[in-house]
């Protein structure tokens, strides 16, 4: 079977910066149990990724530690502010919202144990701020490594969607229109 490809989200470094400030304007506070987390996200980048997912017909799957402060992706997606009408936002994601966390496991193992329980997902990026597979992996070809003092561009969105759809058509492109 076909199915949707898939984007490996992380949060810090991604949706925000190090620089992204609690009440500042276009940032979205939220409260999360988890107290070491920003609790910021950019309403800009969040709605450019969420548009890159729709152009692409993906679905995301939360790779960030973030996964771990929400009981459904419904919860997770309102609180970083991917709502209606931005897009149909519980269809953004993947019935397997997120990856699984072993003990003392690393994001590159988190995300192949997901890959090789759907076999069928074809196409992936993976978006995160730090290298997440070793160079010699097969998936390290699937990263899309943002630059955490700036967060996503719309460079890394390009990148992001010729791995999505396996091809350039929807190069050159501006995800924050």
């Amino acid at each position: 079977g076909v199915t949707n490809p898939v984007l490996f989200l992380e949060v810090d470094g991604v949706l925000n910066t190090h620089a992204t400030k609690l009440g500042a304007d276009g940032v979205r506070d939220f409260e999360s149990r988890q107290s070491r987390f920003t609790n910021v996200v950019e309403i800009a980048k969040v709605a450019a990724v969420a548009r890159l997912v729709e152009a692409c017909s993906a679905r995301i799957v939360v790779s960030s530690s973030w996964r771990n402060a929400f009981a459904t992706s419904a919860d997770f997606a309102a609180a970083i502010g991917i709502a209606r009408p931005l897009a149909d936002a519980p269809d953004l994601f993947h019935r397997d919202w997120r990856t699984e966390q072993k003990l003392s496991s690393a994001r590159c193992h988190e995300i192949k144990w997901w890959l090789d329980n759907h076999e069928f997902v074809r196409r992936y990026a993976v978006i995160d701020d730090d290298m997440v597979f070793p160079p010699d992996w097969v998936h390290a070809k699937h990263e899309v490594r943002t630059d955490a003092s700036v967060g996503i561009t719309n460079g890394d969105l390009n990148r992001a969607a010729s791995l999505l759809i396996g091809s350039g058509e929807l190069r050159g492109r501006d995800w924050f229109a």
